[in-house]
């Protein structure tokens, strides 16, 4: 998975979790950084993790040109899309 979504430091993010493309989660926080930890994405707060993508293995990190700071994980049926607005 490209690091380049671990620039992101100080931000707001919307987290929308698709499965068989139906939207089953929509998040939206303020976070201090994210990081890449073994097969997760954390994003951190206050020296905590506030929210977290588990089971990353298998999945494609893409950028898409929609918005800018809009990237996609794409699975076999489940997509989460991260918007940094």
């Amino acid at each position: 998975m490209p690091k380049e979504i671990t620039n992101f430091h100080h931000r707001q993010v919307v987290v929308n979790t698709y499965v068989d493309e139906e939207l089953v989660n929509r998040d939206g926080f303020v976070f201090d950084s994210v990081h890449l930890e073994n097969d997760s994405l954390l994003f951190i707060k206050d020296a905590k993790t506030l929210f977290r993508i588990d089971s990353l293995t298998g999945m494609i990190l893409k950028k898409e040109a929609i918005f800018k700071n809009y990237y996609s994980l794409n699975g076999e049926n489940k997509k989460i899309e991260i918007y940094f607005p």
